[in-house]
């Protein structure tokens, strides 16, 4: 397997571990919600999430790396 795609399974696997463990913690509560942005999205998307209703993601901020 070419090392490039070893990360990215890797990375994939990582976060479906993480998922995992926090279901373990959290899947009895009746809202589960964060804030995703890019490719973490997609992520997200196969792991259970989606928009909740209207919503609008809002934020002051003064970085500059988005």
């Amino acid at each position: 397997m070419e090392s490039k795609v070893k990360i990215i399974w890797l990375i994939s696997w990582i976060g479906r571990l993480i998922m995992d463990k926090m279901q373990e913690i959290y899947k009895g509560f009746h809202m589960q919600m964060l804030t995703a942005d890019g490719e973490a999205i997609d992520f997200y998307k196969k792991n259970g999430f989606e928009r909740a209703g209207q919503t609008e993601p809002m934020w002051i901020y003064s970085g500059g790396d988005h």
